[in-house]
């Protein structure tokens, strides 16, 4: 990746020449599904992020309630006590 956040496209033209023996030009075709896969796994990051931080929001409502339900019930033992 480059400071932009786009492949370093020369970078991936060195690494298949290395690893398949195969030489691809900057505007080869490859680097269309390359963009493609790209799109597709930024849509499902965006996703994924929105569930998590959605479920972020309801557990922390969740340990809210129990924290004020177990003040509550710490409040009347010690009344009780006292």
């Amino acid at each position: 990746m480059t400071d932009n956040g786009r492949p370093d496209v020369q970078r991936l033209i060195g690494e298949v020449a290395a690893r398949h023996n195969i030489l691809l030009k900057p505007d080869d075709a490859a680097f269309v599904l390359v963009t493609i896969n790209r799109l597709i796994l930024e849509g499902i990051v965006s996703e994924l992020l929105e569930k998590v931080s959605a479920i972020v929001a309801d557990f922390e409502e969740a340990a809210g309630q129990v924290q004020s339900k177990a003040g509550a019930a710490i409040g009347k033992e010690v009344k009780e006590v006292a």
